[in-house]
């Protein structure tokens, strides 16, 4: 088969966040997994990750690739699935969707916490 791109989907580990170079500079764009595996292949590299993505994010940016793109007819898809405690909401006010770490809760306390469910109710 042959593949017109890599289309990377995940959260911050497809992504690439906090990968730096040798000078601890951010160097997600170069050494990320899927940047290498498209240089190796040749091909053009479609990442769609994004850190504290969900399941339900990957999914659907998966869907919304084929469903408005173009350019590729064939990618070689490349999912990093994340933690299941992450969820995905939809809010009609904003029309945005919003990602959602439920488990997140458990490691605030004090303010932390308060900002942390007041951003919460906001979205």
């Amino acid at each position: 088969m042959k593949y017109d791109c890599i289309l990377a989907v995940g959260c911050s580990f497809v992504h690439g966040s906090a990968i730096e170079d040798e000078n601890g500079r951010p160097a997600n764009d170069q050494y990320r997994f899927s940047k290498v595996l498209s240089d190796k292949l040749n091909l053009p590299e479609v990442n769609l990750a994004r850190a504290g993505g969900s399941n339900e994010r990957i999914f659907r940016k998966i869907y919304e690739f084929f469903t408005q793109c173009k350019e590729y007819k064939n990618p070689l898809i490349v999912i990093g699935l994340t933690g299941l405690s992450r969820t995905q909401m939809y809010s009609n006010e904003s029309e945005h969707y919003w990602d959602n770490h439920i488990l997140d809760q458990f490691s605030q306390s004090g303010d932390q916490l308060k900002n942390l469910m007041s951003g919460r109710a906001d979205k």
